[in-house]
């Protein structure tokens, strides 16, 4: 099985900082915990809701082809094969394709059996990572907060790099931090950005999801 780079995924851009990385929409056809953390599972969704959920365009994590099939004939959209491992980072969503009848172990269903089988469509967000993979140098070693709600980083590497808290505000905690006062008291420690309150971001999410100076 292929492992998926960033490269290869198919972001939505923020439209207040068009270089900031919002999210990745996958498709999966089970609802796979890539990683520790805080996730939420809705549904079952109606397919007119679905493809409202997917329609300014998605990922394909879809492991085999029937499912792939039967996919792109409910959603009125071409969904590719594409058997790759995956890592949902903060803020990504996935349209789930679950089908609610255990089957066989190794069994691969046809495109005719799958059409018979009893199916649900979930929504899976990934909200936070507790425990990313981690990645050499991206401790924060130094941050300044910055007007609209912007963070100014250096990394134990030196580099220097810009996050975008604003697609945050709008998600638990991270409500508290619309307080500029508040805001403005991040600080470094243990190699990441905190605030009053046990508030944190991953250093993996800010050194992923901020660009360079």
């Amino acid at each position: 099985m292929q492992k998926m780079s960033l490269a290869d995924r198919r972001d939505t851009i923020s439209p207040f900082f068009p270089n900031f990385i919002i999210m990745t929409i996958y498709l999966l056809n089970a609802p796979i915990l890539t990683s520790y953390g805080y996730w939420n599972f809705t549904g079952p969704l109606p397919v007119v809701y679905a493809k409202s959920k997917i329609k300014d365009g998605f990922t394909s994590a879809i492991g085999h082809q029937a499912s792939a099939d039967f996919l792109a004939q409910l959603l009125g959209v071409p969904v590719p094969m594409n058997r790759v491992a995956i890592t949902m980072q903060a803020g990504d969503k996935a349209l789930i394709l679950r089908i609610k009848t255990r089957l066989p172990e190794g069994k691969l269903l046809t495109n005719e059996e799958i059409k018979t089988m009893p199916y649900e469509l979930g929504w899976l967000v990934c909200e936070e990572n507790l425990h990313p993979e981690w990645e050499p140098g991206i401790s924060v070693t130094q941050v300044k907060p910055l007007p609209d709600y912007k963070l100014f980083l250096e990394f134990e590497t030196g580099e220097q790099r810009i996050f975008d808290v604003t697609p945050y505000l709008e998600k638990g905690v991270f409500a508290q931090l619309k307080d500029l006062e508040r805001f403005n008291l991040a600080i470094a420690c243990y190699g990441t950005v905190e605030w009053p309150g046990d508030i944190d971001i991953s250093p993996e999410t800010l050194y992923r999801r901020s660009i360079p100076v």
